[in-house]
């Protein structure tokens, strides 16, 4: 995991948050969730866990509930995918992980995720007797992580690889805190200095 220690440093100088998809098993998640911690030297008090098992003495909540922690902050969450990946729940704890901080999937490695029993499958109605889905969600969910962005580990995966390409500091004028708010703020001043303006 060399490429993960210089991690942590450059998220938290770009202010950028980055996916991490840890690609193991259901019994190796735990160790392989505490490596990864460790190498990026993060305390379990800093983040939160969204599923069903207790995982790494990490603050846990139920997907159901992640809602009740809008406007919440963590440095990291982790989301159980062998609890049930919910969509919902990965949107909304996404919104909670600071600028800097990370996100981590936990699933089972991408050549068998979408063949996964996933949980989440009962609350779409599926009974356990039931021909279960065939998994065209997470076959859609792999494809789209299947980019050079998205920072993965697992035994089939390079991880040794350099985040630079991801990650980049960019000058910005003060006093804003990257470009992109410079670019909004001089948009709504435009938009503002006209009679009429609408703006969302």
């Amino acid at each position: 995991m060399t490429g993960l220690q210089q991690l942590k440093p450059d998220l938290i100088k770009s202010r950028t948050r980055q996916l991490i998809w840890v690609e193991t098993t259901e019994r190796a998640r735990e160790p392989s969730l505490i490596k990864l911690l460790q190498t990026l030297g993060y305390d379990t008090s800093q983040g939160v866990l969204v599923g069903k098992d207790q995982l790494s003495n990490l603050a846990r909540v139920d997907p159901p509930q992640v809602v009740r922690m809008l406007g919440s902050t963590y440095q990291f969450a982790v989301i159980d995918a062998f609890t049930g990946f919910n969509p919902n729940a990965v949107a909304q704890i996404t919104g909670a992980v600071a600028g800097g901080g990370v996100l981590i999937l936990l699933t089972p490695e991408a050549k068998d995720w979408p063949n996964y029993a996933d949980p989440e499958y009962l609350h779409l109605g599926y009974r356990e007797s039931d021909l279960r889905p065939k998994g065209l969600f997470l076959r859609w969910i792999c494809q789209g992580l299947n980019d050079k962005r998205v920072y993965r580990v697992g035994k089939a995966t390079d991880i040794s690889r350099s985040i630079k390409s991801a990650v980049t500091e960019r000058p910005c004028q003060q006093p804003f805190r990257s470009n992109d708010q410079f670019c909004a703020v001089n948009r709504m001043v435009a938009a503002w200095s006209r009679e009429r303006s609408a703006l969302v």
